[in-house]
């Protein structure tokens, strides 16, 4: 179980887990431990898909895999996996039928993004046996971009050029509380972005040609935990959605007019969805009805979303749903599988998630829309 949610903690956002935040980490903790601790449970069973959608599913690999990216074009598909004889956890892509790893053998490496033709990437990786840094690989090539020592640097985001890595790093070894770095190329030098010592400051995001940041802080307003969203425009930091509520996991498209988001605005939560970066503007695109959202994506040219859903029942699980061509619907029909961490290309036809049922045997699965 400390496996599992060790794996999901830099996707979620490192505050879902902190109580200041205090959402939804019991429940989805009490979530996949109804699943997990069931005992039925010996191998993934296989996924249907609903019906709501014209598409195809293939399996792509089987392992200890997690933390799965598609390249926008669709044609690339990066994850992390632990091979228990080496003890190391490994950046691996698949692309052109074949799987290749990525990141040095000889350390850990994890939580990998692409630019949108697959030609650059990037990772999280231990060189020196401690302390975590971002590399970066293009043309066979991998160097350093970003590491200092006692200090580590976690979940990143690739721009679609290729141009930008934004990134957060932990504030002086204090562990959950986050600043937020970004290196550029060519220089390829950590420049600091928000670093107020007293916040949390972390989960960033990037444009396509990573003119614009994104990244949420965690304050504390009349006592409670709250999570709001800034953005960096034009070299100055600037209010995205301060609104009282606990908002995480954003996701925007190539323009970066559109923001996609999980919130607690009622209930338990819900995925919401900002047009032209304009609070008034918010709609609900997953209805809460007693459920529990997380992960949103929201592909780059804006016509896809996708998220993991739970339904009120705990042995349901997790599942898959997708807002496309007008309808919301589950992508899979609900079996008590734990489905999680969507990623989708630019055009939105292609979607990569993973079945993490059964600890250390999870499965990375491809769906392609064909409508």
């Amino acid at each position: 179980m400390s496996t599992f949610l060790g794996l999901l903690l830099p996707l979620l956002g490192a505050s879902v887990f902190f109580p200041a935040s205090a959402f939804d980490h019991h429940q989805f903790e009490q979530a996949v431990l109804a699943v997990l601790e069931r005992g039925d449970q010996t191998a993934p069973r296989e996924l249907q898909l609903s019906g709501h959608f014209k598409a195809t599913l293939q399996v792509l690999v089987r392992g200890d895999v997690s933390s799965p990216r598609i390249s926008g074009d669709g044609n690339t598909v990066a994850w992390n996996q632990y091979f228990p004889d080496e003890q190391r956890t490994s950046v691996l892509r698949l692309r052109e039928g074949r799987i290749e790893r990525m990141s040095s053998p000889t350390y850990h490496a994890m939580w990998p993004d692409l630019s949108h033709d697959g030609k650059v990437m990037a990772w999280t990786a231990t060189p020196r046996g401690s302390d975590w840094d971002i590399e970066r690989w293009e043309q066979g090539k991998t160097r350093v971009v970003a590491g200092t020592v006692g200090l580590n640097e976690y979940s990143l985001r690739l721009s679609g050029d290729g141009s930008t890595i934004v990134y957060d790093r932990d504030q002086h070894g204090k562990f959950l509380i986050f600043d937020i770095f970004v290196v550029r190329e060519p220089d390829a030098q950590p420049v600091p972005v928000a670093t107020n010592p007293s916040l949390d400051e972390a989960f960033p995001w990037v444009s396509h040609d990573g003119s614009l940041l994104f990244w949420r802080e965690l304050r504390r307003v009349d006592g409670k935990g709250v999570q709001e969203f800034y953005r960096l425009e034009h070299g100055k930091r600037v209010p995205t959605l301060v609104d009282g509520a606990v908002n995480y996991q954003p996701s925007i498209d190539r323009d970066a007019r559109r923001l996609l988001f999980a919130s607690n605005k009622v209930d338990q939560g819900g995925i919401y969805l900002m047009r032209d970066l304009d609070p008034a503007s918010i709609e609900e695109v997953a209805e809460d009805e007693g459920t529990l959202q997380w992960y949103p994506v929201l592909s780059a040219d804006g016509g896809t979303m996708a998220w993991s859903d739970k339904v009120e029942n705990p042995e349901a699980g997790l599942n898959i749903w997708a807002a496309r061509g007008g309808r919301s619907a589950p992508v899979l029909r609900h079996d008590g599988s734990l489905l999680a961490m969507p990623s989708l290309s630019a055009d939105g036809r292609k979607l990569v998630f993973l079945d993490l049922t059964i600890s250390h045997d999870h499965v990375l699965y491809l769906v392609e829309f064909q409508d």
